[in-house]
């Protein structure tokens, strides 16, 4: 499709404009306007401050003796109205009278006791409604705070003490009313550090906005707000502190709004990327920080997330565990995804903005695999549940997929990365192998474990069902746990094959240690994980085996047990599976492959200690578990003839890697493209048979595209709706395009762009119904092939034609073309060949750098697709010089043409509309300003 431009400009050069008395004024009066508007504002700003101080609380403290309290029995009071309460060996529970408090407020309790243990605290609303955590308190003058929403207007405050002393004293209760700003400040000094927090949200979201920028300001230098919509803008916005950016004045960007600001202006610090749905309590700046040390400011932080089931299955959700921001969790946990909603990282050692960001759809899945590219942990806070709330939810029963796991892209994204895995971080990871042969023991013992796991590991477990039934699958392929989850193999596959996937993918995974635990494995009710690797940790460069003794107790030993059977239980370091390694699928079995991968484990430790593995203690009592016999029978001798196993250490196993008949195609360009899609319309069979005959001479196999036909009634209504909006204004807040050289090298903003397009033209930027039905198809196009996981794409308009000399052109072609590239143009329609609009890669391939328009034959990487689709439901501009363009500028360095054109337009009749460049150009023209020399070309 070509819907376009004249011929690009040369750079613009500014000329010097001489600055009159006049116009120094009109500057100058311009400027004290703003400074005016500034502090009007913040004088405004200051008003409600002072006028927040003095709104009336009780004067000074409240006595216990006062009307409301409800008191414990056996409580007493002095004539000081101090309060003694003696401890029964109970949990007793002090109730205060409704307080009144403003709303949208910091409210602060301070107490004088005695004696703190074992007390805590909560803040409920008139309703009853917690409006925060519990929040212990320790001995003697205690703080607490903690933010009262804008429909607040009383609180009650519950003391609940254990009664862990003899008595507690408590002599002084005191609510009031911080000064914002000062307990921001004292905030800033203990942190040494600035704290920047950034929330988009939208206008039609201004209530709890306002609660969210309130329950920050006394806690975060600046807030930073993106603002989605048009209409006025909410008082509570209009502080020194707020920053404010509208989609009006940059680009709707919704929640990537948040990743807007450029953290290398600023001074180095934390950074919150949060979200407007959410009340953050007093504390939530410092802690969020603490835990971003905890990590040495290496990590992503967050609250929500989630783990992570692999693969990706049809029908099945992703996560195999999702954390709302409002659950508590005991300990800091690994995890796969953090919601860019609960999002803390230090700008120096983790430098991210919106430049890491290509696309506004699934940030999440985004910033995860960002994660796993640069090996950066993320990590799910400690807290305890309710720290943060969000109005109206509850976290047990209504969780908020703030994942975005939901649709074709985040899945696609993350088959595309498989295997997604828990980072490296300040806690041991470990690899689960569960071998399992039937479902009901395996549901057990998979119990067991998450009931013994615990938090201070980072765990991966691998699912590899080496029996046949239904059941068994059914159970594996939806089971869901606390933790990094995968399924080896597929039902079709040798159980010995699964096997052996299995320890590979563990041998990927990047942990220190694996257990391998078959379901003969069985637990009383005590633990096998913590005196197993505790018994590992004694004994460098030691595999662990159990096996059933007499008794049945399992017995854990270095050695492999001989011809006592299938070990239920392996431990070993990585690197010592490692040496011993692949399972191998040639035996009859999975047990018979466990086994023989068993007897060179034990061989290997032997040759990497030379024989100086230290003794293990006896753990069995500890252990108190027992191994039942193993499911199946155990085949001694391998399927296939080869070396014993003291000469298989080190075995390698090498896939296949024969490719699928079923996608090559039969020239060079099937080599290169998994998927070969052309362009046509229902109504135009002419077309597609001349296609077909043109594909036929080249040698190319390629599937028909039914495009969406712009004469469709109903695609003439949604044009003609489209075509009825106001022409864009420039957006004031970014950089205005003034030339077609701007339009296509240099902007700042999609906005921006679209703007100059409709000006230019005097009409809105897609100019035909036809277009219009171009870029659904190529929405269609785009969504199947990131659903169906294709590598790699050529999309085709049924009016090309190919160069006579195609197939060598290709293979020069493929020579020449870096591994990375995402955007590969067979053809393009390049009217400006300065130097200036493109760069010379090879002899055969140069960069456009957006300078190009034309979309007739375009091959695409899948890791541009999500990019470019998310640019093609806007529907702002045409394909070519809008997402395309826009592609080929935003990943210059990947995005090439092919010089002689491979592919080249008939310029004949055209259902989308003609370049404005042909308008007033004979063919041949036209021809020659793109360089085409026609002869070469299949007319």
């Amino acid at each position: 499709m070509n819907e376009g431009h004249p011929p690009l400009d040369t750079p613009p050069v500014p000329e010097p404009h001489p600055l009159t008395e006049a116009a120094l004024s009109r500057l100058l009066r311009a400027h004290l306007e703003a400074v005016d508007r500034h502090l009007n504002g913040w004088s405004q700003a200051v008003a409600r401050s002072l006028a927040l101080r003095r709104t009336p609380l009780p004067p000074g403290p409240i006595r216990f003796d006062q009307p409301g309290w409800a008191l414990p029995l056996g409580a007493t009071i002095d004539g000081a109205g101090a309060l003694r309460l003696n401890a029964r060996g109970g949990t007793i529970e002090l109730i205060s009278p409704l307080v009144s408090v403003p709303g949208a407020c910091l409210l602060g309790l301070r107490f004088e006791a005695g004696e703190a243990s074992g007390l805590v605290l909560r803040v409920l609303d008139d309703a009853g409604l917690p409006l925060c955590a519990e929040i212990a308190l320790a001995a003697g003058a205690l703080h607490a705070a903690a933010y009262v929403p804008a429909g607040c207007r009383a609180v009650r405050i519950v003391l609940r003490w254990a009664g862990t002393g003899a008595a507690l004293h408590l002599a002084r209760f005191e609510p009031f009313l911080p000064d914002s700003d000062a307990w921001q400040a004292a905030q800033r000094q203990a942190l040494g550090v600035p704290v920047v927090a950034s929330i988009s949200s939208g206008l039609d979201r201004v209530a709890q906005l306002h609660d969210a920028v309130s329950s920050l300001l006394p806690q975060c230098d600046r807030i930073r707000v993106f603002l989605d919509g048009d209409g006025e803008v909410p008082p509570i916005l209009s502080h020194p502190r707020v920053e404010i950016r509208r989609s009006s004045d940059f680009d709707v960007l919704g929640p990537l709004g948040r990743f807007s600001w450029h953290n290398e202006l600023d001074a180095p610090g934390y950074r919150l990327a949060l979200d407007d749905r959410l009340i953050y309590p007093a504390d939530f700046a410092a802690e969020m920080v603490a835990g971003c040390r905890r990590s040495n400011d290496q990590a992503f932080v967050g609250l929500a997330g989630a783990l992570l089931r692999q693969p990706q299955r049809p029908g099945a959700h992703p996560a195999s565990w999702w954390l709302a921001a409002e659950n508590g969790l005991a300990a800091d946990r690994g995890m796969h995804l953090l919601s860019t909603g609960t999002l803390c990282w230090h700008s120096a050692h983790r430098p991210f903005g919106r430049g890491e960001l290509k696309h506004r759809g699934s940030l999440d899945v985004q910033l995860a695999l960002l994660a796993q590219r640069q090996a950066i942990p993320m990590v799910a806070l400690a807290r305890p549940t309710n720290w943060v709330q969000g109005p109206g939810t509850d976290p047990a029963t209504t969780p908020r997929d703030d994942a975005g796991l939901d649709g074709r892209v985040p899945l696609a994204l993350l088959r595309r990365a498989w295997p997604v895995t828990i980072q490296p971080s300040r806690r041991a990871k470990l690899v689960l192998c569960l071998v399992v042969a039937e479902a009901k023991p395996a549901a057990a013992l998979l119990g067991d474990w998450v009931a013994q796991a615990g938090t201070g590991y980072d765990w991966a477990v691998i699912l590899c069902p080496i029996g046949e039934g239904a059941d068994l699958w059914s159970w594996a392929e939806t089971a869901a746990l606390p933790a990094e989850l995968h399924l080896a193999g597929r039902p079709d596959m040798p159980a010995s094959l699964r096997l052996t996937s299995a320890l590979m993918l563990a041998q990927r995974l990047g942990a220190e240690t694996l257990c391998v635990v078959t379901d003969a494995l069985r637990v009383e009710g005590g633990t096998w994980i913590g005196a197993t690797l505790g018994a590992l940790a004694g004994a460098g460069g030691a595999a662990l085996f159990g096996h059933a003794d007499p008794d049945g107790r399992l017995q854990l030993s270095q050695n492999d047990g001989g011809d006592s059977g299938l070990p239920a239980l392996i431990v070993t370091p990585m690197g010592l599976a490692l040496a011993a390694g692949d399972a191998d699928p040639g035996f009859r079995s999975a047990t018979a492959a466990l086994r023989d991968w068993a007897r060179r484990l034990h061989l290997a430790q032997s040759r990497s200690s030379s024989g100086r593995v230290k003794t293990i203690p006896d753990v069995s009592r500890d252990l108190r578990a027992v191994a039942a016999p193993a499911a199946g029978s155990v085949d001694r001798e391998p399927a296939i003839a080869g070396p014993d196993a003291r000469a298989r250490v080190g075995w390698l196993h090498i896939p296949s890697t024969r490719p699928d008949a079923s996608i090559v195609q039969a020239t060079g360009l099937g080599d290169l493209f998994e998927r070969i899609v052309v362009i046509n319309l229902d109504r135009r069979p002419d077309r597609w048979r001349r296609m077909q005959a043109r594909l036929a001479r080249a040698g190319i196999a390629a599937g028909r595209v039914a495009a969406v036909d712009g004469h469709a009634p109903e695609v003439l209504a949604s044009y003609a709706a489209y075509a009825a909006q106001p022409i864009r204004s420039p957006p004031p807040g970014v950089r205005e395009v003034r030339s077609t050289w701007q339009f296509s090298r240099d902007y700042d903003s999609q906005a921006a762009r679209v703007a100059f397009e409709e000006r230019r033209l005097g009409r809105k930027a897609i100019g035909s119904a036809g277009a219009w039905a171009y870029l659904l198809t190529w929405q269609g196009i785009l969504e199947q092939a990131i659903e169906d996981g294709v590598e790699t794409l050529l999309v085709l308009d049924d009016d090309v034609v190919f160069h006579h000399a195609l197939s060598p052109l290709i293979d020069t072609v493929r020579r020449e073309l870096p591994k990375d590239w995402l955007v590969l143009q067979l053809g393009t329609l390049q009217h400006n060949w300065d130097t200036e609009a493109l760069t010379r890669i090879s002899r055969h391939l140069y960069r456009t750098d957006g300078a190009a328009v034309g979309s007739h034959a375009v091959g695409l990487s899948a890791a541009i697709l999500p990019f470019l689709l998310d640019l093609v439901e806007r529907r702002e501009l045409p394909f070519d010089i809008g997402p395309l363009a826009a592609g080929c500028l935003a990943f210059r360095e990947h995005c090439l043409a092919v010089l002689p054109n491979a592919a080249i337009q008939t310029l004949e009749d055209s259902d989308i509309g003609t370049s404005s460049f042909q308008h007033g150009r004979s063919p041949a023209e036209a021809a020659a300003a793109y360089r085409w020399h026609l002869p070469d070309y299949d007319l």
